[in-house]
């Protein structure tokens, strides 16, 4: 059957705090839809850090079919609400399938990962880098 995960972290930096933030997914399910949610506040002279890294398959070729396709979500909020934050984003997704079913080779399912990011900069001195 289908599986919903929604997974959430919340992030409060304070005055000079600083976070290193390490994700790692691996594998994906038939019909499985992630959306995972990073929600990161920053004050004065803070810093944080997210490497995410995912590694996503088709488990079983023989069951590739458009209604089987899966689904990965990461939706990042960051708001810095001080001078001179700094926010580094690295991701990094290797996704596969198998082209061995027929279904597959004619736009059978697969894997979707979406990256949506918002930055609300509102001080002097506020950076943010993602790649």
């Amino acid at each position: 059957g289908a599986r919903i995960v929604l997974p959430k972290t919340r992030v409060f930096l304070h005055p000079e705090a600083s976070m290193k933030h390490l994700l790692v997914h691996s594998g994906s399910r038939t019909k499985e839809v992630c959306v995972r949610s990073l929600q990161i506040t920053q004050e004065e002279k803070s810093s944080y850090e997210l490497l995410e890294s995912r590694v996503g398959y088709a488990e079983d070729p023989s069951v590739v079919s458009a209604t089987n396709a899966s689904l990965s979500r990461v939706e990042v909020d960051v708001w810095q609400t001080g001078e001179e934050t700094k926010t580094d984003m690295n991701h990094l997704s290797l996704l596969s399938t198998s082209t061995e079913s027929s279904s597959a080779s004619s736009g059978g399912a697969g894997i979707t990962h979406e990256l949506r990011t918002k930055g609300r900069l509102d001080y002097r001195g506020g950076e943010i880098n993602q790649v």
